[in-house]
This record gives structure tokens, sequence and C-alpha cells, in this order.
């Protein structure tokens, strides 16, 4: 592209910038509503906390997702009622689900195992969603009100999948990683909501 705009006939020149400023545009219509998403988070008394699966390392949970298990404490804490669904299968390097591995966590922070329901078997967003929602009426209890729980740049997405699902879905964002990484993270999550927006769940 830096060629083109330095040795490139004028035309050329032109149908490139105008090319730019196509992608800049189509980033930027994703990243707003990314950003809106994570910035605009509030605390949340839903009665379910869905906990979104990253990754373990052997049987050692990640920084995303202790990060996220951490936030999800954090939300049974302050909602004593409240149940959490661990959710995430196990992976290319992982010897345990992630969802077992964020059980684990949870309790070694002091909740209590009956406030923890486990879905170990999703292997993407939609999955962890659609397979919590079974769990949670498979439990005997609604998922119509609930809360999501994922790293920043993940909640808009995930609260437009649980929507198409049926559930009403407060964000809950766990804390940021390296600023490097999320950066690159933020960047590779507008073109997951593209995704999203063109073909749907």
């Amino acid at each position: 592209l830096i060629l083109v705009f330095r040795f490139g006939k004028r035309g050329l020149k032109r149908l490139a910038g105008a090319a730019l400023a196509l992608v800049l545009a189509l980033f930027l219509a994703a990243e707003i509503p990314i950003l809106y998403t994570a910035l605009t988070a509030a605390e949340s008394d839903a009665p379910y906390v869905i906990v979104l699966g990253a990754a373990v390392y052997g049987e050692t949970p990640s920084i995303s997702l202790r990060h996220r298990s951490d936030r999800a404490a954090a939300h049974l804490q302050r909602n004593p009622d409240a149940v959490a669904v661990v959710s995430g299968g196990q992976g290319e390097g992982e010897d345990i689900s992630e969802a077992e591995a964020m059980r684990r966590y949870l309790i070694d922070k002091g909740v209590a195992g009956d406030r923890i329901l486990m879905e170990d078997k999703s292997t993407s967003t939609l999955e962890n969603l659609t397979f919590s929602k079974q769990v949670i009426e498979n439990s005997g209890g609604d998922p119509a009100r609930m809360a999501v729980v994922s790293s920043s740049y993940h909640l808009y997405r995930s609260k437009r999948m649980a929507a198409a699902l049926g559930m009403e879905a407060d964000g809950l964002p766990s804390s940021d990683g390296y600023p490097v990484y999320m950066t690159g993270m933020y960047l590779r999550e507008a073109v997951a909501v593209w995704k999203l927006w063109v073909l749907g769940i």
C-alpha cells in the first residue's frame, strides 16, 4: 500500500485511498459498540452469572481465566442468592476443562460448591451461552435474566448472542490484561463483530 501511494499513478492512489478509508470506517463501526459496551458496563443483581471460558495451561488457569473468575466471585459476593455457571470445554493443551479450572478457582476463593453449575462441553462463545442456558433450565432456573462475565472487548458480542438466545444479559467485564495484548484483542474482535453482523449467530 505504501508503494502504491509513493509510486502509483493518480487514479490508483485514489482507489487505494478510498479502499483504506472504507476499511477504517468498517473498523470504527465495529469498535464503537465494542468500546461503548465495555465502558458503560455497570454492576448487576442478576440471579445467574455465566462465566465464559479462556485458556487453561495443563491444569493452571490463564490470566484471562483468573480475571474472569475473580469478576464472577465479586458478583456472587454482592449477590448472596446468585449462582454461577462456569462455561468452557477442554481444548488442546488443557488437562482439565476450562469449566473445571474455574470451579476449582472459585472454591479456593471461598465460593460454596452448590453455587456453581458447570458447562464443560462448549468450544465457542455461542456454545458457551447455548449450553449454559440449558444447564440453568435443567437445574430448574430461569435464564431469561442473567449476567455474562468476559473480557471487556468480548462483552458486546456476548450480549448480542445472549439476546438472540432469548436472554437479557448484563455485561460484567473482567480486568484487562497487558495493554499490547488487549490492543490486539480489540482489533481482532472487530472482525468477529462484523462476522456476527453479516452472518448472525
